[in-house]
């Protein structure tokens, strides 16, 4: 995986849980740029990946760099940091990662596949370009305050609609019901991208 998909993987995720995005920001008191801004709520955050080959990272070393800078693009706009990477943090690695930088959030491989639903092209594609397999990875429920149990709220409102409409009955008795059904998934998909949602107020005859 490189760390460019993996940063579509991430913008996925922190758009249905509706989050506004920037990317490639020249941000902080040094001139850089980070990979993503986040901004939810009138919060800000400043996100910055990092790609490795080993599935379990355990030496500060490796990602010292890359940490350092992502903390340096922190500035008066009290922008919070976020780490990202798609192996896993040791635990140790992670504590000590906390007690260098507290204000830092983590995300990691574990927190991604403990929020992101079975049965949905973003873990499915997310799965498919790991450099490793999955079956031994703990999941880790991520930082409460990015609010991204959202994303499985709306995956699952979305499974939800498309099975009522596979059990919607066929005829003119039903039409209505359909609709409505078909209104609300749509609604789902594509709420950013379609405006002017009206439903019309009769079905047709035909």
């Amino acid at each position: 995986m490189t760390e460019q998909f993996f940063i579509e993987i991430l913008v996925k995720l922190f758009e249905n849980a509706g989050y506004e995005i920037r990317r490639e920001v020249m941000v902080g008191r040094r001139a850089g740029r980070c990979d993503l801004i986040l901004a939810k709520d009138s919060k800000k955050y400043v996100l910055e990946v990092q790609g490795f080959m080993e599935k379990t990272i355990y030496s500060y070393r490796l990602l010292e760099h890359s940490i350092s800078m992502l903390m340096s693009f922190i500035s008066k706009d009290d922008m919070t940091p976020i780490w990202a990477t798609y192996s896993i943090v040791d635990k140790s690695l992670r504590a000590e990662i906390m007690k260098r930088n507290p204000s830092l959030i983590i995300l990691d491989i574990q927190n991604l596949l403990a929020i992101i639903p079975d049965n949905t092209s973003l873990r499915s594609d997310l799965i498919a370009y790991l450099p490793f397999a999955i079956n031994d990875v703990n999941f880790v429920s991520p930082a409460p305050e990015l609010g991204l149990s959202s994303y499985c709220e709306h995956s699952d409102t979305i499974m939800s609609l498309v099975e009522e409409l596979k059990r919607c009955s066929e005829g003119r008795k039903f039409a209505r019901k359909y609709e409505t059904i078909c209104s609300e998934l749509l609604k789902r998909l594509f709420d950013d991208q379609l405006v002017l949602w009206k439903e019309q107020t009769t079905s047709n005859n035909d």
